[in-house]
């Protein structure tokens, strides 16, 4: 994954653009996901809250580089349980007092969402 990052990152500061489609079904630590995109948004689903966690404890040191990742390619990702929004992350994302405190970057929680996930995990 830091490989990964680390070329698009090059690559992106070599001035050349990056296109986006898929529609995947992948496994990440032994979590399925389904990543699609056909736009400038790119949708990351996820079939559980319990899971999510486990993959941000794995992970979540890499999510403040993905987040500027997305944002110097003009991306944004949006992170779903299920069919319920939980975070977005990336271009056209402004994170708010919380996320400022927590120092996530462009990432922007969806407390309802979170919070529905929770109950129904």
């Amino acid at each position: 994954m830091a490989d990964l990052l680390r070329t698009l990152t090059e690559r992106l500061a070599e001035g050349r653009d990056l296109d986006v489609a898929a529609d995947l079904d992948v496994e990440l630590d032994g979590v399925p996901l389904h990543v699609e995109a056909y736009t400038d948004l790119v949708v990351v689903t996820l079939p559980s809250l319990s899971l999510g966690r486990r993959l941000v404890g794995h992970h979540g040191d890499r999510s403040a580089d993905v987040a500027a990742l997305l944002d110097a390619a003009d991306l944004t990702a949006e992170v779903r349980v299920g069919p319920r929004p939980v975070a977005r992350l990336g271009a056209d994302v402004t994170p708010g007092p919380l996320e400022r405190r927590l120092g996530l970057g462009s990432i922007r929680l969806v407390p309802r969402g979170l919070l529905l996930a929770a109950l129904l995990d």
